[in-house]
């Protein structure tokens, strides 16, 4: 093979290539959008920001099949950019050459960016060497023990945190992320955690270690702590690399647990900490923290769709989940013949009507919409059943109700806080539906319905 047809092989054979001749630009700007939620990414230098959409678009696209719904997929690889965030900023912020040639080639898959991600998260533990840290400004706290003293870097990335505790040193922090650091008295680093407007995210040790006992008094008196006539603290929301590594409220003792719990109600109580704060705010940080885009809250309930009539939850469910429901339209004509609407009259018809109808091959169109009605919530109803024995086999939290003629799939309250402070659930929430709910055949047919709307035609009450 000469050079030039080396260029060739090498230039259709490349991300960008296959995305300039796929046919479906509706598709590809739909999955860019997604990619656009993700926080971390908004800072990237809009050229560096095109190479990482072109490689998201590239890896969806290429899983895409028949019968497959599309919303899971992109779920999945939005989990998998955030679980390996780190090591991606790394490449797009350090090393863009490497990146673009990395994001450009179809065969680095998620399955290589995680394993590079591990590989160069061990390297950065061998790397770090123990000196002196970044001179930070020193935040004053109650209750620390003598030996120690935290700092806030007031920045949300730092090479030298990273070198001298061998991570990363938050190379894919987002806006609002502050690094405060655990020092002793040769300001030396111990610990980094990372908080944004007063919510703790990542709180590791060297390596991305676990922070052992000997360091809880030190954190405890962080948690309880002020910087600037704020508190540092409000809640613990974890994530991030190895999150299980992430220090946990439940790691202190019972005794320092109910001294941070005095000063700080609702550290790790989701309910506690959004009283009294707007519900813009709490949807949006319980948005933020459970990886949903939710609409609303009712109550104890958070609202995650609200469907009008059984057409909408249908193409919902056929869009993001494994199902693949087939429904009439019953905007148009349903395709039944008069005799099959006959024996539905002899079959499901009440006796109070039969007397008011004593000819129905005189009154085809009443019997055909009373048919339609029939079918229409005899299958809605079935898939709503189905929906709900599935949340309620699942115990996920997820569950339907009907409300004022709309159907509404909601998360409970108390589910979306476990989810939110449990750092191990780093991942988009609608995913535990996508994945493994599927309706079956929904043909059902629902007499009392039918009756009713004959009831109601012939001037009766419904």
């Amino acid at each position: 093979m000469s050079f030039v047809d080396f260029k060739m092989w090498l230039v259709e054979n490349t991300v960008s290539q296959f995305l300039h001749t796929y046919k479906d630009q509706k598709l590809v700007q739909t999955i860019s959008r997604e990619l656009k939620k993700i926080d971390w990414l908004k800072n990237i230098d809009p050229f560096l920001q095109n190479i990482i959409q072109k490689w998201f678009v590239y890896q969806v696209v290429k899983q895409e099949k028949p019968g497959i719904p599309i919303v899971p997929i992109i779920s999945s690889m939005k989990n998998a950019l955030n679980q390996n965030r780190d090591y991606t900023s790394y490449l797009l912020y350090k090393r863009p050459n490497e990146a673009k040639s990395k994001f450009n080639n179809p065969k680095f898959d998620t399955t290589t960016l995680k394993a590079e991600s591990d590989d160069w998260h061990k390297r950065l533990a061998k790397r770090g060497v123990r000196k002196p840290g970044m001179v930070g400004r020193v935040i004053k706290l109650a209750n620390m023990p003598a030996g120690y003293f935290w700092v806030s870097l007031d920045k949300f990335h730092c090479d030298m945190e990273a070198k001298t505790m061998g991570h990363c040193g938050n190379s894919a922090g987002k806006p609002g992320d502050i690094i405060y650091s655990l020092r002793d008295a040769e300001n030396i680093p111990h610990l980094t955690f990372i908080i944004n407007n007063g919510i703790l995210g990542e709180s590791k040790g060297y390596g991305n270690s676990k922070p052992t006992a000997q360091y809880h008094p030190m954190i405890a008196a962080l948690l309880m702590g002020k910087d600037k006539g704020r508190n540092i603290v409000n809640f613990i929301a974890g994530g991030g690399h190895e999150a299980e590594n992430n220090f946990k409220f439940t790691d202190l003792s019972p005794e320092l647990q109910q001294m941070v719990l005095k000063v700080r109600p609702g550290i790790v109580n989701l309910k506690v900490f959004l009283k009294g704060r707007s519900k813009k705010y709490a949807l949006k940080m319980i948005s933020n923290l459970c990886g949903a885009e939710f609409k609303d809250i009712i109550g104890n309930k958070i609202i995650i769709e609200t469907w009008e009539n059984i057409h909408q939850m249908v193409q919902w469910l056929n869009e993001n989940t494994a199902s693949r429901i087939w429904i009439p339209d019953f905007e148009q004509p349903i395709d039944i013949s008069y005799r099959d609407a006959l024996e539905a009259f002899e079959t499901w018809t009440d006796d109070d009507i039969k007397e008011k109808i004593q000819d129905p091959e005189e009154e085809p169109d009443l019997i055909l919409h009373a048919v339609e009605h029939g079918l229409e919530v005899g299958m809605y109803k079935e898939v709503h059943r189905q929906l709900t024995n599935y949340f309620q086999k699942q115990d996920t939290g997820f569950d339907v109700m009907e409300e004022e003629g709309k159907w509404i799939m909601y998360i409970t309250f108390d589910r979306a806080a476990e989810i939110a402070g449990n750092p191990a659930d780093d991942i988009d929430m609608l995913s535990v539906i996508g994945f493994n709910f599927k309706v079956t055949d929904v043909d059902d047919f629902d007499g009392k319905a039918y009756n009713d709307y004959l009831r109601w035609e012939l001037g009766g009450e419904k």
